[in-house]
């Protein structure tokens, strides 16, 4: 085996270190504070209230209520 052929060989192997080394620490969790997992996103901030979509609003009004409701505001709108 010449001198060539044994040097092309380590400098593949050291290459092949070098790439897997590099692999491996790319693969390691991150501690940053910017990181998703930490955002609250129940609630008030999803579309339609809630998780399940059901649009339930918090709210005072219910079945035995609703006929003393009265107009608490109007705005007039006028055509062209």
């Amino acid at each position: 085996m010449s001198m060539l052929s044994k040097l092309k060989g380590w400098s593949l192997l050291v290459l092949a270190l070098a790439v897997g080394a590099l692999v491996a620490a790319g693969c390691g969790s991150s501690s940053s504070s910017s990181s998703s997992s930490s955002a609250n996103l129940t609630g008030d901030g999803q579309p339609n209230i809630d998780l399940a979509g059901n649009r339930e609003a918090k709210s005072e009004i219910d079945s035995g209520n609703v006929s003393q409701l009265k107009e608490a505001w109007s705005m007039p709108v006028e055509g062209q």
